[in-house]
């Protein structure tokens, strides 16, 4: 005896399309169907409702995708929608698993799929899986004027030739973050996850941002980029006495074992420079601007796991089984890349969205161990840029804006009014006070006033100086000396400085206007809480706190938007 159970599809759909995608990654998740597709271009259209702005949260109307592949013909198409799908005749090394891919990540962005596609010598099909509709049972439905819907795409599509074009509509519903942020996660990170297929197939991505349907408004071509920096290796052995403080080193490449799998994975170390490398005015402006390229932050070390040549684990620190890390959280300028294959899947517990791994005890520890001497390396490169960057500087930064403004005078304009005009009435005796207790004061956030590590402080007083020990939400910290007035400590971990400030070097007249703007927004803070006495001092300082934060926030917004400037 036998009987057969049905299911309920539109809540199996749910449960797959909450597995824990990001926009981004299932937009990467359909990518892998045109790369499996032999497509050597995809474009990608994110397109935003018509009354929502471009960073405006939940302004997703719908996402497309458009590849120049081998393109599917009408039983493709069926096969393409069908929960695990019944072709499983994945070729070698396919960046395919499951058959739900597409249906998890598609659901994941928005409530409608549609795949159009057509063969070089074969007929335009067109269909379409309505989440609101599944209630109905696991229906597919034809689309109707697919002639008409082509025009849309028509300088993007070889209509004389194959392609396809998968549509996320309805993505509102579902899709909390703006095309913008999407934009920028793809913009940042396609051009490492296909790395391998940029080189080996000549693949060309471009991200576009649309608004009603067809208006283009940003369009991005993602680049090739090598996380370990090859091209920069000169070395495939750390000598800590000639290290030049600059240049990646390959210290490891090593093919490893998986459970007895006859295929190898192959694991590869690199070691890379201290970030505020970049920083240091000994260094020629090319050179600085190579380290910049780095990008040596929390978000970039550790192991970069392949899969098939796509990278499906990013910056994974590898925790054991006694919940601490292989690749510590101080250990920056260490990343590896883990190659894996289709033959290791099963060892490696790779899951339905090949994103997570649930790596075995016996590998991690063999990964601990060839890590080893690679992490300790890691440690003395990072020593090493210490005291290079301790070493004589040409001039501390901050010395050219306060010598050249050694006389400039701070001054409140309603100060200099017998009786002020308007609401602002100083209290004389209240803006003394207020002033007094400014001098040497710990400002918000318990900023620790001593010597920066990284640079050799000057003996003189500055009215610009740069620090590694702000905190992270200011960019700026006003500070008061009672001998010569204002003076503002510029975060240098914040990205404006990273990514502007650091390479305007020597005397250079931009950096000194950005110093004069930093400075008299110090003065203005100073100046208001001191003789703003209608307002309690404390009452300022909240509004100031408020003022920083939101200041501090969009100028880093800003500058890693612009960060390519030609300066």
């Amino acid at each position: 005896m036998q009987k057969t159970l049905q299911f309920n599809s539109a809540r199996v759909f749910d449960a797959i399309s909450r597995i824990g995608y990001k926009p981004s990654s299932a937009i990467a998740d359909i990518i892998d169907n045109s790369i499996s597709a032999s497509a050597t271009v995809v474009n990608v259209i994110i397109d935003i409702l018509p009354d929502k702005t471009i960073v405006k949260g939940n302004n997703v109307n719908k996402v497309i995708i458009i590849d120049n592949g081998s393109g599917m013909d009408e039983n493709g198409i069926y096969n393409a929608l069908t929960l695990g799908s019944p072709n499983d005749n994945y070729g070698k090394d396919s960046l395919s698993k499951y058959g739900v891919g597409l249906k998890s990540a598609g659901f994941s962005l928005g409530t409608k799929i549609t795949v159009t596609s057509k063969q070089a010598s074969g007929d335009i099909h067109s269909w379409y899986l309505d989440r609101e509709k599944l209630d109905d049972g696991y229906i597919i439905y034809k689309t109707e004027n697919t002639q008409l819907y082509l025009q849309e795409f028509n300088e993007m599509l070889p209509l004389d030739s194959s392609f396809t074009i998968i549509e996320i509509s309805n993505c509102s519903d579902r899709t909390i973050q703006s095309a913008k942020q999407i934009n920028d996660e793809l913009i940042y990170r396609l051009g490492v996850i296909y790395y391998p297929k940029f080189i080996i197939k000549d693949l060309e991505i471009t991200i576009r941002i649309s608004k009603n349907g067809n208006h283009i408004i940003d369009t991005n071509p993602i680049s090739a980029k090598d996380i370990l920096f090859r091209k920069f290796i000169q070395s495939e052995e750390f000598d800590t006495d000639n290290y030049d403080c600059v240049n990646p080193i390959r210290v490891l490449k090593e093919e490893i074992d998986i459970k007895g799998v006859a295929r190898k994975a192959l694991l590869e170390i690199v070691i890379f420079p201290m970030d505020t490398m970049k920083n240091d005015v000994k260094l020629s402006p090319e050179v600085r601007e190579q380290i910049f390229t780095y990008d040596i932050n929390n978000s970039n070390h550790g192991f970069f796991i392949y899969r098939n040549d796509r990278l499906i684990s990013w910056a994974n620190r590898m925790k054991t089984n006694k919940n601490k890390n292989i690749i510590g959280r101080d250990l920056l300028g260490f990343r590896a890349s883990l190659n894996i294959y289709t033959e290791h899947d099963e060892a490696l517990n790779v899951d339905v969205s090949k994103q997570h791994l649930d790596i075995p005890d016996d590998i991690l520890e063999t990964l601990e161990s060839l890590c080893r001497n690679a992490k300790e390396y890691s440690e003395q490169a990072f020593d090493k840029c210490r005291e290079f960057m301790k070493t004589e500087r040409e001039a501390a930064e901050g010395e050219n804006f306060t010598e050249k403004n050694k006389y400039l005078s701070e001054e409140d304009p309603d100060e200099e009014l017998e009786t002020p005009t308007g609401v602002f009435k100083i209290n004389r005796e209240e803006a003394e006070k207020r002033k007094k207790s400014l001098v040497n004061e710990i400002p918000p956030g318990k900023y620790k006033e001593e010597s920066d590590e990284n640079q050799k402080q000057p003996e003189r007083f500055l009215k610009i100086r740069y620090s590694n020990n702000l905190p992270m939400g200011k960019f700026w910290v006003q500070g008061y000396n009672a001998d010569n007035g204002v003076f503002a400590h510029v975060n240098k971990n914040h990205n404006f400085y990273s990514n502007i400030i650091s390479r305007l070097i020597g005397k250079n007249d931009v950096k000194e206007a950005i110093e004069g703007i930093i400075w008299a927004l110090a003065v203005a803070e100073n100046k208001t809480i001191q003789n703003l006495t209608e307002v309690s001092q404390a009452d300022i300082e909240k509004v100031l706190e408020k003022f920083q934060r939101m200041f501090t926030y969009n100028l880093d917004t800003w500058s890693n938007n612009n960060n390519d400037l030609q300066l």
